[in-house]
């Protein structure tokens, strides 16, 4: 299983041709088809590729290497980090917000103030990552957060 790997100026594309598409043309066909004209391309494995697509905006390509970019994917996990803290604090912001009479707003920031700091750890651990092994456990702890 190939696959045409081109640098974009977010990171790389990957071009997976279709089962017909190779059968109809060869690799190099499909590439001058599907690249954008001017463009270098390295044709890989698919094995050579990053078997985990968690961080697959972090990709980056030098050469006919691809990997994952550690600033890029731990801005990723932040970014990931900050959308599950602000769904855990929408329900205590609403009773907040809205003063809603038999609710206790100090009970609500309690809470909120026990997800900043739950999240403040993980936002921690995954500025002290050091590899996208270590991140990509930081990463699913925050998936299972809540």
């Amino acid at each position: 299983m190939q696959r045409i790997v081109y640098k974009t100026d977010s990171g790389v594309s990957i071009v997976i041709p279709s089962p017909e598409a190779l059968e109809a043309m060869t690799i190099e066909e499909i590439a001058a088809k599907d690249v954008p004209a001017g463009m270098e391309y390295t044709i890989v494995s698919a094995d050579d590729l990053p078997a985990d697509w968690t961080f697959r905006d972090a990709w980056r390509q030098n050469g006919s290497s691809v990997y994952v970019d550690l600033p890029a994917a731990k801005a990723i996990a932040h970014t990931h980090r900050r959308t599950k803290r602000s769904q855990e604090f929408e329900p205590h912001d609403r009773i907040i917000a809205a003063q809603i009479p038999g609710e206790s707003a100090s009970a609500a920031e309690a809470a909120r103030s026990q997800i900043r700091q739950r999240y403040a750890v993980l936002q921690d651990q995954i500025d002290a990552a050091g590899d996208i092994k270590s991140l990509k456990a930081v990463y699913d702890r925050i998936e299972s957060a809540g």
